[in-house]
Order: C-alpha cells, then sequence, then structure tokens
C-alpha cells in the first residue's frame, strides 16, 4: 500500500502533507539538498523543523508556499 498525501483542504484528517525542509546560509543562498518530513500541518512542520536550525536559518516550504523562516541560532 502506498503512502497517502493530502494537503489542508479538508481531505481526510488521517492523511499526512509533505513539507520540505531548507537550511540556508547567511547570503539567502539553499545550502543543501531538502529535508523531506510528513507531518499532519503547518504547526507540526514547523516543530519538527526546529530541530534542523543549528548556525543556519530552516525554510519550511509546502509544495510552492513558504510557511515558515526558522533564524538562525547563531
Amino acid at each position: 500500500m502506498s503512502k497517502k498525501f493530502a494537503y489542508r483542504n479538508g481531505a481526510d484528517e488521517s492523511t499526512m502533507a509533505e513539507y520540505r525542509l531548507y537550511r540556508v546560509d547567511k547570503e539567502g543562498h539553499i545550502s543543501e539538498a531538502a529535508v523531506i518530513v510528513s507531518c499532519e500541518d503547518d504547526d507540526a512542520a514547523i516543530a519538527e523543523a526546529k530541530q534542523y536550525v543549528d548556525g543556519v536559518a530552516i525554510e519550511v516550504w509546502d509544495r510552492d508556499r513558504r510557511v515558515a523562516v526558522l533564524p538562525s541560532t547563531e
């Protein structure tokens, strides 16, 4: 059985959305490949992204929508 993904459009609550987390350097450039996480909603994706903040900012994306920017801890 394949994993089912949906975006927050009133779809079944048991579905998860796929978010991309990007590490962004001080010049605003993406510094490596995205980390893909599956979360129930934006708040859960932001909470997941917080563990990746370490010397660089993290951008959280849902498809073509930027959900949040978490600033660097340095």
